[in-house]
């Protein structure tokens, strides 16, 4: 079900966040920021637990991922939103009258 929720929120906010090049940065930007944290709490939480024997994985580790995931997703959400709204307001409309 979550995943399901993940890929509905790309398909509608990455295109509408995608419409200025500028909002499309800081939205790319920002999920790389987001991999590479999450790449490196996954190296440090697997050099705290070398040589534990079955702990389960930390819920530190589990909190950061989650709240750096709302974090970088967020400032898409945040250009998607905007430009939404600039699209409605026809700030784009001069983009639709040099296509035709």
């Amino acid at each position: 079900m979550v995943g399901y929720a993940v890929i509905s929120f790309f398909a509608l906010a990455f295109p509408w966040a995608s419409l200025e090049s500028q909002a499309r940065n800081h939205a790319v930007r920002a999920h790389n920021l987001f991999v590479y944290f999450v790449i490196a709490i996954l190296v440090v939480t697997l050099l705290v637990q070398w040589g534990t024997e079955k702990k389960p994985f930390p819920l530190w580790a589990i909190a950061a991922i989650v709240v750096a995931g709302i974090a970088a997703y967020s400032v898409m959400a945040y250009y998607a939103i905007r430009n939404f709204r600039r699209w409605r307001n026809g700030d784009f409309r001069s983009r639709d009258e040099k296509k035709t």
